[in-house]
């Protein structure tokens, strides 16, 4: 994702979302991220593409954990003004 960001695929408009159970902070999450980016671009688009993450967590078998933030990505759109939502999930969670 960063380098479809780099290369202008992706819009300023844009938010990445981490999402899992681990309590953890947006800087946390980013600080995760951070040390996967560095090399691939500069320290400044790295820093304008960790701008557009968020990091929520919550049960993956709770609807109502799953709707907040669905919710929450909802009002960042709207604030946004990103019109029709283009939404990409990807699902890398225990099989259990």
């Amino acid at each position: 994702m960063f380098d479809l960001y780099r290369h202008g695929f992706l819009t300023k408009r844009t938010t990445v979302c981490g999402y899992a159970r681990s309590p953890k902070s947006d800087e946390d999450f980013k600080d995760q991220i951070r040390p996967y980016l560095k090399g691939r671009g500069t320290d400044g688009e790295m820093e304008a593409f960790l701008q557009l993450c968020l990091y929520r967590n919550g049960a993956y078998d709770s609807a109502d954990d799953v709707e907040k933030v669905f919710d929450e990505l909802k009002q960042i759109e709207a604030k946004l003004m990103c019109g029709k939502a283009n939404r990409l999930f990807y699902f890398a969670i225990p099989p259990r």
